[in-house]
């Protein structure tokens, strides 16, 4: 077994060589896995790389919700910190357009989630950021939030 197809596996997903991963869990199972996102984000803290970015991004899409919202900032936060200036991170490799379309499906869906303690803040950081490196979902994230306040 390949080291890639071992860490595919502890994200919720299949990796096939040259075929493009996908996360192997329908819907309907994804709030099961809700106990797994704080050891998720710790493993994310000592290995931040695209490989397992990729992995991570097509378990957050399948069925995006509030209870994932911390756990997506958190990553978010540590790629920031890994790739701050990465426009082949966030721009070509779509992770920007992909993480701000995340967040946008869970504020629809629960709008004051991005209101909670302490998460506010980091949003609004991570939005400014994504923002400045030119990802237009960011800002119509952002574009969102500030219209719920009004």
């Amino acid at each position: 077994m390949h080291l890639a197809n071992a860490l595919a596996t502890i994200c919720f997903n299949d990796h096939n060589g040259p075929f493009p991963s996908k996360c192997y869990l329908p819907p309907s199972f994804i709030p099961r896995t809700d106990p797994f996102l704080p050891l998720l984000e710790e493993f994310l803290g000592v290995c931040r790389s695209p490989f397992l970015a990729v992995m991570y991004l097509n378990f957050m899409e399948v069925a995006p919700h509030v209870e994932q919202l911390p756990f997506i900032v958190g990553c978010t936060e540590k790629w920031l910190e890994r790739f701050p200036d990465g426009n082949q991170f966030w721009i070509e490799w779509d992770f920007g357009r992909r993480l701000s379309a995340v967040m946008i499906t869970i504020f629809h869906a629960s709008p004051e989630a991005f209101e909670a303690d302490g998460i506010r803040s980091r949003i609004d950081k991570i939005l400014a950021q994504l923002i400045s490196l030119g990802v237009g979902q960011a800002h119509e994230m952002e574009m969102l939030l500030y219209q719920n306040e009004r």
